[in-house]
């Protein structure tokens, strides 16, 4: 990625971090409010050079909701599920907090964090969980 790109990406997730900030400060403390876990998920993801990271969300499902899903519906890739959604409508696993998020997407503006610290670019594909890049062929890598 050429210099001027990446400034550009680094100030335009700067400026949009900061102008939502009291949306995010808000849900946080309304997600915290909801059922007192902590409002910020950290999803173990793969970078572009396969390097593991951690994509920021607000969280939307109980504390320790990974544990009631299946081992095998952690491998499916995210664009594969249900239209893009991770989790069906209804899920019970989902917090009323979270319902409200998701609909809007707010829970994915943390992931401007992610941006700003070189992890994920602005536009390109979702990092994948461990387990489907490795489902990836070589074309794909």
């Amino acid at each position: 990625m050429d210099r001027a790109a990446r400034l550009f990406e680094i100030a335009l997730a700067a400026l949009m971090l900061v102008l939502t900030m009291p949306l995010l400060l808000a849900a946080a403390f309304a997600i915290w409010l909801g059922d007192g876990g902590a409002p910020i998920y950290l999803a173990p993801r793969v970078g572009r050079s396969g390097s593991d990271f951690h994509m920021l969300k607000l969280r939307t499902m109980v504390p320790e909701a990974d544990r009631l899903v299946p081992e095998a519906d952690r491998l499916v890739p995210e664009a594969d599920r249900l239209g893009g959604q991770l989790a069906p409508v209804g899920d019970p696993r989902i917090t009323t907090v979270g319902t409200w998020l998701r609909r809007w997407k707010l829970d994915e503006l943390l992931q401007l964090w992610n941006v700003l610290r070189g992890e994920m670019r602005l536009v390109g594909p979702r990092p994948d969980v461990r387990e489907g890049v490795a489902l990836y062929s070589p074309e794909e890598l």
